[in-house]
């Protein structure tokens, strides 16, 4: 399992990927038993850095209702750090084989 993401000016990319890639343990778990070769989630983040929400991106086929509530409980409250703006925003990111 690999990811890739774009912080796109929202965090520091190696908050994103120190943080995202401690949950990893957690999000192999969720991928186990699916056959998804990528997949991208669009992950919300407050002022403070906290991550709030998880959603599957648009334009990505629709997924099992268990893989993203397991994705939800993997990635939820973490914290990246203030954000750039100071105001909030998304990264997209994608989870792979």
């Amino acid at each position: 399992m690999r990811y890739r993401g774009s912080a796109a000016g929202v965090v520091a990319l190696d908050a994103l990927r120190q943080k995202i890639g401690s949950r990893m343990p957690i999000v192999r778990r969720c991928y186990a038993g699916w056959s998804l070769a990528e997949d991208d989630w669009v992950i919300d983040i407050d002022a403070t850095g906290r991550v709030v929400g998880v959603a599957h991106a648009s334009g990505m086929p629709e997924v099992n209702p268990k893989l993203r509530r397991c994705m939800s409980h993997a990635l939820l409250g973490i914290r990246l750090g203030p954000t750039r703006s100071g105001s909030g925003g998304a990264v997209r990111v994608s989870f792979g084989r």
